[in-house]
């Protein structure tokens, strides 16, 4: 009934347009069925490329055709495109962009135009040489397959105020990213799930974080670490965003959701003849294609099934064995995959085949690569080279066509899906209870540039171009930042103690991390919690006990106590409470403490302290005796009156 109602709610709103779709693919033209005029004004392009990259620009044009040809002349991206002479003017089709070609059925450019009005991107009827908008306004080039054949195609996920809209470790077909900066490290919120364990890794969009538990459902939170919905898909993979949500199931259901609500759009069930299956992989989109990876439960052979956003099988093959958290690598018109091995439910271990296969687009097999050890570590690829870590110790690199070019000896066994930047490979090693680190290597020759013993790492290492942070899977779980020569700038200990596999994001600015304790992190940049406590001693009014306390800081803090009669103590410090016992002389005094965090925040805090002088006890003596004389006398004086 949900697929059905997804259909036909898709089937009114784009039949009008069906036949002239047709025709404009077939004979490559297209023609202006309205008239726009002319208006020289900026537009905010985005180019989708349906695999995880975005490239976007305010371009000043005076229409959508030739900003989106500034754009591509500006970002170094082919464009090939036809012109036509219609009705005595010149139109043209966009054949290309980024050497992704025009490929009907499977994928093809769509071109939008955005309604601000109902924040939502409208499919273009016209050429974007026909369309001229206004200042501001917003158009969307997008390379995917429609939900249903010229019946509705899924909008880019990309927005104007969000160009980049998908942040998630394994964010582009190559599954490699690099981040943008991170604000702060600071704990702003630790949102509680109750799961007895995360494995995926979180997606961020818009204002949400999407991220999937083991045991209690998949949740959505914001920034401010509220949670904005919840559902009971259970998954240890990273959903998949491209206008909807893709979840796959442990269970080996395929969920499509909307991700404003979590509601259940559509499901899909994926059994084989092998057995019980899972998906314990993430799925990965490309070119209008989303591939699901399948886990055997019973043993022997996996599979991978190729499915079109509308969830509709276009192809499945089985594979040599079974796919454990290795993502989908597509390149060039290829798919790479690790593989861990046939399953032993037995025992729980794994036997052979162990290693990374290759597929054809259509599914069919080009190589199999085997190494000594399950492969759980997804493929990296740059420059035609593969990279992959396996549980044999050995971090490879491989071509494209499965030859092997270097193998490098790790200190230990390794699941930790590799991270590429700048002429480096990041790979973490290590198991439960096994000694663990992070390696950096060359990635052209393989030669060890530096080790860092930190504890096991299985989840894979992030960086944000100046440094690499990454998670330890102890059972004191710890997130490190690392300089690029392996010295540790900052770390956090995550409590309540538990383990973590899931590898962090950072999201506008916010770190984002996961442990088994089934917390959901948000790091940021928080001003010190400050408190100034100030006690006069219970024997000596002229002495006080002055406390400082600076809490939920991990850097080091610049702390100055002014105590106001000229003593002024300067220090730098972690976060702690520190008390100090100071005597003052009589008389009013402002104590002032000025605490700096390693981000720039400053708080300031503030006592008054009145110290009055010691009575001289002559003085009081004398006082207290010339007082009860007058008493005396006025009692006497007071009876005399009386007899009279």
């Amino acid at each position: 009934m949900n697929e059905y109602r997804f259909c036909i709610s898709r089937l009114m709103k784009r039949f009008a347009t069906t036949a002239l779709i047709l025709i404009l693919l077939v004979s490559g033209i297209v023609y202006p069925l309205m008239a726009y005029h002319a208006y020289n004004g900026t537009f905010r392009v985005i180019i989708d490329f349906g695999d995880g990259r975005f490239v976007w620009g305010d371009i000043s044009a005076d229409n959508a055709m030739n900003a989106t040809i500034s754009l591509c002349d500006n970002a170094g991206i082919a464009l090939n495109y036809t012109t036509y002479i219609i009705g005595g003017e010149e139109h043209m089709f966009v054949n290309s962009i980024g050497g992704k070609s025009n490929n009907y059925p499977e994928a093809w450019w769509h071109f939008w135009y955005y309604d601000e009005k109902n924040d939502t991107w409208v499919y273009s009827t016209v050429s974007a040489d026909s369309v001229c908008l206004n200042t501001s306004d917003s158009i969307c080039w997008n390379y995917i397959s429609d939900y249903e054949l010229f019946v509705s195609a899924p909008q880019s996920p990309s927005t104007p105020e969000s160009p980049e809209p998908i942040i998630c470790y394994l964010g582009t077909s190559t599954n490699n990213r690099v981040y943008d900066q991170y604000t702060g490290n600071d704990v702003l919120h630790a949102v509680p799930t109750g799961a007895g364990s995360i494995m995926s890794s979180p997606i961020a969009f818009g204002d949400k974080v999407v991220v999937s538990t083991c045991n209690k459902g998949t949740y959505c939170i914001n920034l401010s670490g509220e949670v904005i919905w919840h559902n009971w898909i259970n998954s240890t993979s990273t959903p998949l965003l491209y206008d909807y949500l893709y979840i796959g199931a442990t269970d080996g259901v395929m969920y499509m959701v909307d991700p404003e609500n979590g509601s259940i759009v559509k499901s899909v069930l994926l059994t084989t003849h092998g057995g019980p299956v899972g998906i314990v992989s993430p799925p990965k989109i490309c070119d209008g294609r989303i591939y699901v990876p399948l886990f055997n439960y019973s043993g022997g052979y996996g599979e991978i099934v190729c499915m079109q956003p509308n969830m509709s099988t276009i192809w499945r093959v089985k594979l040599p064995s079974s796919p454990y958290f290795s993502s989908p690598c597509v390149y060039d018109g290829k798919i790479y995959l690790g593989l861990i091995g046939a399953y032993d439910y037995r025992n729980m271990s794994y036997s052979e085949p162990y290693g990374v296969v290759c597929l054809d687009k259509n599914g069919s097999m080009r190589w199999f690569f085997k190494t000594n050890g399950s492969v759980a570590s997804s493929v990296l690829v740059l420059d035609n080279t593969l990279y992959f870590s396996c549980k044999d110790g050995k971090l490879y690199s491989i071509s494209t066509s499965g030859k092997l070019k270097w193998a490098k000896n790790l200190p230990s066994s390794s699941v930790s899906t590799p991270l590429y930047f700048n002429g480096r490979i990041y790979v973490g090693y290590g198991g439960i209870g096994a000694h663990g680190g992070l390696v950096c290597i060359n990635a052209s020759t393989g030669r060890e540039i530096w080790t860092k013993s930190i504890g096991s790492v299985e989840a894979s290492p992030i960086t944000e171009k100046e440094h690499v942070l990454v998670i330890t899977n102890t059972n004191e779980s710890t997130l490190y930042c690392l300089d690029k020569d392996g010295s540790v700038l900052w770390k956090h200990i995550f409590y309540p103690k538990n383990y973590a596999i899931s590898t962090p994001i950072i999201y506008k600015g916010h770190i984002i991390a996961c442990t088994d304790s089934g917390n959901i992190y948000v790091f940021g940049d928080a001003k010190p919690n400050v408190d100034l406590c100030v006690k006069r001693d219970s024997e000596n009014s002229n002495v006080f006990y002055i406390t400082t306390s600076v809490f939920n800081e991990t850097g080091d803090l610049n702390i100055t106590l002014d105590f106001g009669d000229g003593t002024v103590i300067s220090a730098v410090l972690s976060a702690n409470r520190t008390t100090y016992k100071h005597t003052y002389a009589p008389g009013s005094y402002q104590v002032r403490l000025v605490v700096e965090d390693d981000e720039g925040n400053i708080v300031v805090k503030s006592r008054k302290i009145m110290v009055q002088e010691e009575p001289n006890i002559i003085v009081v003596i004398a006082a207290s005796m010339i007082a009860v004389i007058v008493i005396i006398l006025i009692v006497v004086l007071g009876r005399k009156h009386i007899v009279k």
